[in-house]
């Protein structure tokens, strides 16, 4: 039974991690072409403002108005329709961070 709870919190360690890194590259390519239809490749290329995950104020900007739903200004309808795909993906990383996070504490403290 206690392999059968670890195999399994490897397995969803291995999904997070596997969702986690295409969410963030589609976010990354989502920031580039909303920078470059608003004009703002120069903040999105600064290097001030970095914080120690290495993103600047626009990239952090981007990401929090994905994960709150708020409006970018983007009329162009397909990069709008990414947007809206990646704020779904946004919320499911958090959610499934909140859970591998509760999945860990519980498996540890029933495997000792």
């Amino acid at each position: 039974m206690h392999a059968i709870a670890v195999v399994a919190l490897i397995a969803f360690a291995l999904f997070y991690v596997v969702f986690a890194v295409s969410t963030m590259r589609r976010l990354s390519h989502y920031g580039a072409r909303v920078a470059a239809l608003t004009g703002r490749m120069q903040e999105r290329q600064a290097t001030h403002g970095t914080d120690e995950g290495g993103e600047n104020a626009f990239e952090r900007e981007i990401r929090w108005k994905l994960v709150w739903g708020m409006p970018h200004g983007v009329t162009d309808p397909p990069l709008a329709a990414v947007g809206r795909s990646l704020a779904i993906r946004m919320r499911l990383l958090y959610m499934a961070a909140v859970l591998l996070v509760g999945f860990v504490t519980v498996t540890f403290e029933w495997l000792w």
